[in-house]
């Protein structure tokens, strides 16, 4: 199964919410939250190229990160809040990894929190390698299973759920 950035998000968030977006019920159009994080994108480079499709430039692999820098090798995924950074951090070492599988090596990454004033560089190691490896095993299970698990047992705590943009799906 071919697998993105939001999916490996999605995965530390709640394995509902990644089971849902991978059979096709995207919701986050709609939600208040994408929306701001648009705008943070569009406002921390907009002076630059960025959320460059990158399967347009390599094939078939599909990732599409916020900001690019060609002078030194980085990939910038720009975030409204550290909230979910442990998320934020996968999301970003999966690009890495799906570079270097590409032959892009030597790739950077930065974490922009640009209304925290924080930056976060991170680093793809062999050890994180592997562990994202088993990620990806455990999102394909998941993705892969014929329903969704409950909400009961996605086992996410409901103050987060509520700033989700499935929440009226789970719940009503």
């Amino acid at each position: 199964m071919h697998i993105t950035g939001v999916q490996i998000g999605y995965y530390f968030h709640c394995k509902r919410q990644l089971w849902l977006f991978a059979h096709s019920l995207q919701m986050e159009q709609e939600n208040e939250n994408v929306k701001i994080g648009k705008v943070i994108s569009d406002d921390s480079y907009s002076r630059k190229k960025h959320e460059i499709d990158i399967e347009s430039e390599l094939e078939n692999i599909g990732i599409k990160v916020d900001f690019f820098d060609k002078q030194t090798n980085t990939i910038h995924e720009i975030k409204k809040t550290d909230s979910f950074e442990i998320a934020h951090k996968w999301q970003l070492l999966y690009y890495m990894y799906i570079l270097k599988q590409h032959g892009v090596n030597g790739v950077k990454g930065v974490l922009d929190y640009p209304r925290m004033k924080k930056k976060v560089e991170v680093e793809l190691t062999d050890e994180l390698e592997r562990e994202l490896y088993n990620i990806i095993s455990n999102i394909n299970q998941v993705t892969s299973n014929p329903v969704p698990l409950s909400v009961e047992e996605a086992k996410v705590k409901i103050n987060v759920c509520k700033k989700c943009s499935y929440y009226e799906l789970c719940y009503s």
